[in-house]
């Protein structure tokens, strides 16, 4: 997969500026980021709050997650960018070639249901239909229960479109994809009610290369002045902000 790099208008060659602050993102991971005119994404938006912060234009290097390690290789640490913002605030996931920022908020599991349906933990999902997605921690929790009727899927579109479709009585999705569809998609018809658990939900930082803890620095500083906003953001993408319910055993 090619690098595209999308870089800032910086004006005439000539004029002198600060350097742009280079963010690496996917270019069709919405809601998270997109190279689509107006509906950047959330990191996108996170980013360019943050380069706004700190003075200095963004540029972007767009290249697909699908494979996640690799795309940090390939990128940012082959210096093609600064940051990637939403990465696993965890220190096996690159070794100690990455660092990363505060956690800017948690990722995982949601159920998505009806407005009225009340969960307290995985015994309100007992005797119901439960779309699940494949080989997720979801899917090995409660796909063998015999209590628990599971509907298998592969992805949160075709779990909402499931759940839409009366195929199901409730669904346990991945987050920020299945909030962002029930936004954009479904007229907010859903609730979604995020679980908490092993393996269910995840610190969600900006990493950076290990020789740049200065720019590192420099962004955390900024980031508790940027609560209020990165939550607005969230809100906008339709991610869930509630509190995670314990799912149980």
């Amino acid at each position: 997969v090619s690098i595209i790099a999308a870089t800032a208008a910086l004006g005439p060659t000539h004029a002198a500026g600060p350097d742009p602050l280079r963010l690496c993102a996917d270019p069709d991971n919405l809601p998270l980021s997109s190279d689509k005119a107006g509906k950047p994404g959330l990191y996108v938006e996170i980013g360019e709050a943050i380069g706004k912060a700190l003075g200095r234009p963004i540029s972007t290097v767009w290249y697909r997650t699908n494979f996640g390690k690799r795309a940090v290789r390939v990128t940012m640490l082959a210096n093609q960018c600064d940051a990637t913002i939403g990465l696993p605030q965890d220190s096996d996931f690159m070794g100690p070639r990455v660092i990363f920022s505060k956690p800017l908020f948690k990722l995982g599991y949601a159920i998505v249901a009806s407005k009225d349906f009340e969960f307290t933990g995985l015994s309100s999902l007992v005797g119901k239909r439960v779309i699940l997605q494949f080989s997720t921690t979801p899917h090995n929790m409660i796909g063998p229960r015999e209590d628990i009727a599971g509907v298998t899927v592969l992805s949160p579109e075709e779990g909402m479109q499931k759940l839409a479709d009366g195929k199901a009585d409730v669904a346990v999705l991945w987050g920020a994809h299945a909030g962002y569809l029930n936004t954009s998609v479904y007229g907010d018809r859903y609730k979604l009610i995020s679980i908490d658990g092993p393996g269910l939900q995840w610190p969600t930082a900006i990493g950076f290369a290990k020789d740049h803890p200065e720019l590192r620095d420099e962004v955390d500083t900024l980031l508790p002045g940027m609560k209020d906003a990165i939550a607005g953001l969230m809100t906008k993408y339709g991610l869930p902000t509630d509190q995670p319910v314990k799912l149980g055993a």
